[in-house]
């Protein structure tokens, strides 16, 4: 697999998981909260798996390490905001944190971007 491509494959999960968290986001700041079952939970899944330290998911390990140092929430702390959100918490400890995490997902969605480009 050519450079390219496999920098177009990680771009590409970042793209996902960022459109997630943004359209969740904008599902718990609404007032009528969320609406979106489906996206609240795999939202949940992928909060739990990058808080887990026993994932054997190679994209959720790599995202990992992309997100460890560029977020600035502790990866450990995301499984309990995927509990929270399971338990329909959407309040300043939930929004707060996903905000950190759009915005580390989207720094790294650059980073991925300029090294496809080089």
């Amino acid at each position: 697999m050519s450079q390219t491509g496999l920098y177009a494959g990680i771009y590409e999960g970042l793209r996902e998981y960022a459109e997630l968290v943004d359209k969740v986001l904008m599902q718990l700041k609404s007032e009528a909260g969320p609406t979106d079952i489906d996206q609240l939970t795999r939202l949940r899944e992928f909060l739990e798996k990058i808080g887990s330290n026993t994932n054997t998911d190679v994209s959720t390990r790599l995202i990992r390490l992309l997100l460890r140092d560029e977020c600035e929430v502790q990866l450990a702390e995301f499984a309990r905001i995927g509990k929270a959100l399971s338990e329909g918490i959407s309040d300043s400890t939930v929004i707060e944190p996903l905000e950190k995490l759009a915005l580390a997902l989207e720094h790294e969605q650059a980073g991925v971007m300029a090294r496809m480009r080089e």
